[in-house]
C-alpha cells in the first residue's frame, strides 16, 4: 500500500505538470494572430483615425485627436461619419463670443472650411464633402483656431482631427 502511494505521488508530482505545460504552450502556439483571416464579416478599426458612425458614436480607433469638450467648455470634433466616402458633419462647441476658423492644410495650401467666422457661445455642427474640397483616397487633417486663443492643443485637448475621405 506504501509503494501504490508512493507511485500515485511520483506521477501528480512529475507528470501532471508536465502535461499542464504541454496544453499550455499548446494553447499559447495555436493562439498565433497570423492565423486569424477577416472574411469580411468582422468590420476592422483604423486605428490612425478616430472612427465613427453616420451619428458621430464613437466607434474606436485614435482617440488622441480632436477636443472631446465638456458642457460649457471648447469642443471640436470628431468628424462623422469616419472614414467617408464625401460628406462629413464635425461639431464643435464656443464658451464665449470669439471668431473662429476651420481649415483643412493641403502641403503649402490652406483650404478654409469656414474663414474667421463669428460666433456666439454654443454648439455648432459644420457639414463639408471631400468632393468639394478635392479630397478622394487620402487622409487629411482638419484645424480649428481662434482668435481668442482657446483651441490651443494641449495633453487634454487638441486643436486637429483626421478624417480618412475613401
Amino acid at each position: 500500500m506504501i509503494k501504490m502511494e508512493y507511485r500515485k505521488n511520483k506521477f501528480v508530482s512529475n507528470i501532471l505538470p508536465l502535461i499542464f505545460v504541454t496544453l499550455l504552450v499548446t494553447g499559447i502556439y495555436s493562439c498565433n494572430n497570423n492565423d486569424v483571416v477577416n472574411t469580411g464579416s468582422i468590420p476592422t478599426i483604423d486605428d490612425s483615425i478616430l472612427v465613427t458612425d453616420e451619428t458621430g458614436r464613437i466607434l474606436g480607433g485614435d482617440y488622441s485627436d480632436w477636443c472631446l469638450g465638456y458642457s460649457g467648455q471648447r469642443g471640436f470634433g470628431p468628424a462623422y461619419p469616419n472614414p467617408t466616402n464625401d460628406v462629413f458633419n464635425v461639431n464643435f462647441s464656443v464658451p464665449s463670443a470669439d471668431t473662429i476658423s476651420i481649415f483643412f492644410k493641403n502641403g503649402n495650401d490652406t483650404v478654409f472650411v469656414m474663414n474667421k467666422q463669428p460666433c456666439q457661445p454654443g454648439y455648432y455642427t459644420f457639414q463639408g464633402a471631400g468632393s468639394t474640397l478635392g479630397f478622394r483616397n487620402s487622409y487629411r487633417r482638419l484645424y480649428i483656431t481662434d482668435t481668442r486663443m482657446l483651441f490651443v492643443s494641449s495633453s487634454s485637448c487638441n486643436n486637429f482631427g483626421d478624417i480618412h475621405f475613401r
